[in-house]
């Protein structure tokens, strides 16, 4: 699910904030920031992965993960960089805030 816009409630106050970020994808639990034409740096394993939900998974299990880069058609790599560096051929994803969904709504947790 790709989210442009995302939107928070705060309970105590009673009202919204929507925060602006670029085009994110929900998985795993997790908000995935994706960044096209960028990669990520190190290799939190050696494992190439053949699609991105299975690169996700790994990567929130992982303690090192950061994100994930789609160096080519079925073939994920978890990173240990989080500092995206320009790669046209590639896509990154930055992993983020986890998210619950709930009475319809997607949830992200803001942590201080």
């Amino acid at each position: 699910m790709t989210n442009n816009l995302i939107s928070m409630n705060f309970q105590t106050v009673g009202a919204s904030a929507y925060i602006k970020s670029g085009t994110s994808i929900i998985s795993g639990g997790r908000l995935w920031g994706l960044y096209e034409g960028y990669k990520l740096t190190g290799y939190a394993d050696k494992v190439k992965y053949a699609t991105d939900a299975k690169a996700f998974t790994a990567c929130t299990s992982s303690s090192t993960c950061k994100g994930v880069t789609k160096e080519g058609s079925a073939n994920y790599r978890i990173n240990t960089g989080n500092t995206p560096s320009v790669k046209k051929s590639m896509e990154c994803y930055i992993m983020g805030s986890s998210v619950t969904t709930s009475n319809g709504y997607y949830w992200a947790s803001k942590s201080s």
